[in-house]
């Protein structure tokens, strides 16, 4: 089976910052994006600025895995509010990771 990934970014110092957009083009959501679909995972992005943060309910139903990432520690409600379990991985830098309970 298939792992379902969604990472999830701010998306915020890549638009801000051009070097920064220089370093990560498509965002570091896509770059971490881009490692895990070669790794076999079937990946989608989501980012604060789109409607819903977007973490859509349908989003949340096709993802078994959800990699958050933020500097500011912004976390999206969404996934909280729809059942995500989130648990700070490396505080200190940011990055979190939550995973969906389990469908199978």
């Amino acid at each position: 089976m298939t792992i379902k990934v969604t990472v999830w970014n701010e998306y915020l110092h890549e638009i801000q910052f051009k070097e920064i957009a220089a370093i990560y083009p498509k965002g570091i959501h896509g770059c971490i994006a881009e490692f895990l679909e070669k790794a076999g995972m079937e990946v989608q992005t989501a980012t604060l600025e789109q409607p819903e943060h977007g973490l859509t309910e349908e989003v949340l139903k096709n993802t078994d895995v959800l990699d958050l990432v933020g500097t500011h520690g912004a976390r999206p409600r969404e996934g909280r509010d729809r059942g995500a379990r989130i648990s700070p991985c490396t505080e200190r830098h940011g990055a979190y990771r939550a995973a969906l309970r389990p469908r199978f």
